[in-house]
């Protein structure tokens, strides 16, 4: 046991080895075994960190007990401009981790409290042009970025009365937004400044949200299960940084910054049947109401002379400064997924997961290039003593979209996405 324990570990320090994250995707990755199994998994028990996706899955865990997920992804946008060429995406680097620890007060009645990244949309761009106007010419280089983190604080409480186990999970989220962006200066013509400058806006804020989920066993060999999490709005406030109105306007380089961000009601049902003791099979859709909020990401400035000049989308960048058309469509996500456990007590996972952009037409740019998805995962698991070590990586390839109705030419192309993430889950069980 202790030679398949030693080689499930080396298989994880070789996905972990690949130092890489961010991405555009809205789907929360919990645990490896959620994850090798299509992301969803909302009739199955997956250990702690289930708040998100059903916290009534708690209720199949009979110890006490702690666990932690580390998860890196390696992930890069593309996109394809008509006359400018291609472009691609840094690749940064950034841990995410999860954490949680449950109670087992009684068989039918469970209790846990965690830690999650439940929303991670980053993307950065290599951004630099070479500004010619008249006897005037200057070769720039800015920051394009837009990094929306939202990590949720949960207390989860599970109970199972004969055939049937509820959950509830009052969740509290903190949102960070850091977005950077260039815009050019009409006034270079007139020797007035340089041609284009750097715009870095830093928000944050807190907010509160719920879960709820159930789980119905069916028979003996099919389990079903709905999650249902609420949605939430963020008052995000913090501060804008720029010195192009400094130059032509005399105004100040840093202001207070206040805008909003709102996420969806999100619906889930799935499925899980065993074939046999050995194999299970599981189904699983998601509904996003991505429609129903905000269609618009306004941003109010503290200072005046930001907010009258800040109102159109910039011919460079193609960014409107005070307002990011957002024009989201709701989504649907599916998959399935299905789990082997061998003689020698090791699971072997694997899963597919097709996941819908809520972008449009008109919110593409470079800060929102999300396409839709197809997300392939493997995975495996083995439990030795109290402890249980399980891996998995995923890879997703985006559909390219085509997007040729924009305002401005320079946001007119092709959007395209890849990313393989690997992450390692480690529990541990005590009485």
């Amino acid at each position: 046991m202790k030679s398949k324990f030693t080689y499930i570990f080396l298989i994880a320090v070789i996905f972990t080895s690949f130092s890489f994250a961010g991405g555009t995707d809205r789907n929360p990755y919990s645990s490896s075994k959620t994850t090798a199994l299509n992301g969803l998994y909302f009739a199955g028990a997956d250990g702690i960190i289930k708040s998100i996706s059903n916290p009534a899955g708690l209720i199949y865990l009979n110890e006490n007990g702690f666990e932690l997920s580390i998860i890196d992804r390696l992930t890069q946008s593309k996109f394809k401009n008509q006359s400018n060429g291609l472009y691609n995406s840094f690749r940064d680097d950034e841990f995410i981790f999860n954490a949680g620890i449950i109670l087992s007060l009684s068989e039918n009645f469970k209790t846990a409290l965690s830690y999650q990244r439940v929303l991670n949309y980053n993307v950065s761009w290599p951004y630099a042009n070479y500004f010619v106007q008249d006897s005037l010419a200057a070769f720039l280089v800015f920051d394009f970025f837009n990094q929306l983190n939202i990590d949720a604080i949960t207390a989860s409480f599970a109970y199972r009365f004969g055939n049937i186990s509820i959950g509830i999970s009052p969740a509290l989220y903190n949102v960070k937004s850091k977005i950077a962006f260039p815009q050019t200066n009409p006034l270079w013509i007139n020797n007035t400044g340089t041609a284009a400058y750097q715009f870095n806006y830093d928000l944050d804020a807190w907010s509160y949200g719920f879960n709820l989920g159930a789980i119905a066993e069916i028979s003996s060999d099919l389990k079903v299960g709905i999650s249902v999490r609420s949605s939430f709005t963020a008052d995000l406030d913090g501060d804008a940084r720029s010195r192009l109105f400094t130059v032509t306007d005399a105004a100040n380089e840093i202001t207070s910054l206040e805008s909003k961000f709102e996420m969806p009601w999100i619906f889930g049902f799935g499925a899980v049947y065993s074939s046999s003791s050995n194999m299970n099979f599981n189904f699983d859709i998601q509904y996003s109401m991505w429609n129903s909020t905000q269609q618009n990401m306004s941003f109010i400035f503290g200072d005046q002379i930001w907010q009258s000049k800040l109102n159109q989308k910039d011919v460079l960048s193609g960014v409107n400064g005070s307002n990011f058309n957002l024009s989201y469509n709701n989504t649907f996500d599916f998959g399935f997924g299905f789990e082997f456990i061998s003689q020698s007590n090791i699971s072997y996972r694997a899963g597919y997961r097709f996941s819908q952009t809520p972008n449009s037409e008109e919110s593409y740019n470079l800060l929102f290039p999300a396409v839709d998805q197809h997300v392939l995962s493997l995975g495996a698991g083995l439990g030795e003593g109290n402890l249980r070590f399980e891996a998995a990586i995923l890879y997703a390839f985006g559909t390219n979209k085509k997007v040729m109705n924009a305002e401005i030419p320079s946001l007119q192309g092709e959007y395209g996405y890849n990313m393989i993430m690997p992450m390692v889950t480690m529990k541990y069980l005590f009485l």
